[in-house]
């Protein structure tokens, strides 16, 4: 399929609109007339991932994190950055971004966590602008579970080695909110929302102060962890609606930076 169809089609499943003002979404790298009949699925583009759409053929990456997202000045090898973007271009590699617009889509990320959860009566967590702009979920569980239960069933849900957590004061867990990727700032929104849990990553040390003893249990799964499943979640999307026409893999090179030692 030609980009520029492709494009097209992408925009109109991902909803690029939907991104916060600050993001950088969309096609950021690729030409038009380029011809693309595999796409490579990746939480973020490093050099690893560039050699292995090279080694896989790959046309365009679609990634959740954006490659480019402050201004840049120069291209050139001097940099990590300059030097991932040489490669991409010298190898005909387009990239496409789905970041904030898939956190909010319906489907998206917060979406797929929450089934994986097996989340019930899920509702939006925190609005926007409008009705449909809204980030994170929140829903209830199956059964209510203690504390010890609920920390065993995320790990195995999310596929987590580890997590911090912030300890409310309740030891009860039914209702669940939600944000993937950093999302402390909606804490607020989950407790007023009656959460039990809120789980987001990226929580720095002053903020789980200001909610330590506070009646909601924050569990910090960690920006990797939460948004690994980026992958499957937009390989299943893709492969659902365009699958016949081009063939959709996802990346093994990328590995989450942080190690428990």
């Amino acid at each position: 399929m030609q980009l520029e169809k492709l494009k097209i089609k992408l925009d109109e499943l991902l909803n690029p609109n939907l991104a916060y003002d600050w993001d950088n979404v969309g096609l950021s790298i690729g030409d038009k007339t380029a011809h693309v009949n595999k796409v490579l699925i990746t939480l973020e583009i490093n050099e690893a991932v560039v050699d292995e759409a090279i080694s896989k053929d790959v046309k365009l990456i679609i990634s959740h994190h954006p490659l480019i997202f402050r201004p840049i000045k120069s291209i050139t090898n001097f940099d990590d950055k300059g030097s991932i973007l040489l490669k991409l271009i010298k190898n005909s590699i387009g990239v496409y971004v789905a970041h904030t617009n898939f956190d909010i889509i319906e489907g998206g990320l917060n979406d797929y966590i929450s089934n994986l959860l097996s989340l019930n009566n899920i509702n939006k967590l925190a609005y926007e602008n409008s009705d449909i702009d809204a980030i994170g979920r929140y829903g209830e569980l199956e059964e209510e579970m203690s504390v010890e239960e609920f920390i065993s069933f995320i790990k195995t849900k999310l596929n987590l080695m580890n997590l911090r957590m912030v300890y409310g004061g309740n030891t009860r867990i039914r209702k669940v909110g939600l944000v993937t990727g950093s999302g402390i700032e909606y804490a607020k929104n989950a407790f007023e929302a009656g959460c039990d849990v809120y789980l987001t990553g990226d929580i720095k040390y002053h903020d789980a102060q200001d909610w330590l003893g506070r009646g909601m249990n924050i569990f910090d799964v960690g920006h990797y962890g939460s948004e690994i499943h980026f992958k499957e979640n937009m390989l299943r999307i893709l492969r659902n609606k365009l699958g016949e026409e081009i063939d959709f893999v996802v990346s093994d090179a990328l590995k989450d930076p942080f190690r428990a030692v």
